[in-house]
């Protein structure tokens, strides 16, 4: 007896047809869902939709709504205060207070940079080739001796040594030395 075309020999990784997936579709689930995390879950309820007198709003919209109404029928300065606050931290204030505040910050930010730029650079190129002298001299010293460490510090408490640092900064090799000290004293 002939066998008809589309029949074929169910076997080993030949299921029968009935019980075969279509094509494109495969039989992998894929791994589980993860689960949401709380933030997830409160913003999910938060931006739910619900009807108020025929329209739809976003709860969180509701809730902000019911307290600043709740809060200016009440005309409790407290919570008036919460709310003021609130609008703050959230950007619901007038921009003009935030350019104010933000053009008040920046002028101090600007006096701060100008005030250390006036204690780090010297105007005068002959203070600037002193202190540039005083630190070839110090590392010529410390080049030559591997004890010099008396003989700088009787340097740096000369009055003459002491004034300039005061007025004009230390050279790079006093504060390295002073940093050290610092820290063999805190050892």
């Amino acid at each position: 007896m002939p066998r008809k075309t589309d029949d074929y020999e169910v076997g080993y990784g030949k299921p029968p047809k009935h019980s075969q997936f279509p094509p494109g579709v495969s039989g992998n689930k894929g791994r589980r869902r993860r689960a949401e995390t709380p933030a997830e879950i409160i913003a999910r309820i938060r931006d739910d939709k619900v009807m108020v007198n025929g329209k739809r709003v976003s709860k969180i919209e509701l809730a902000i709504n019911q307290v600043v109404n709740k809060t200016l029928l009440s005309a409790n300065p407290r919570n008036l205060n919460i709310l003021l606050q609130i609008f703050d931290k959230y950007g619901a204030l007038p921009e003009i207070d935030r350019r104010a505040e933000a053009e008040a910050g920046a002028e101090a930010a600007m006096q701060k940079i100008f005030s250390i730029f006036d204690q780090t650079v010297d105007d005068d190129p002959a203070i600037g080739a002193e202190l540039d002298r005083h630190s070839r001299e110090e590392a010529a010293l410390i080049m030559s001796c591997p004890h010099c460490g008396p003989e700088l510090t009787a340097r740096w408490g000369e009055e003459d040594r002491k004034t300039f640092s005061a007025r004009h900064g230390k050279t790079g090799l006093h504060k390295q030395v002073e940093a050290a000290q610092m820290t063999k004293k805190k050892e």
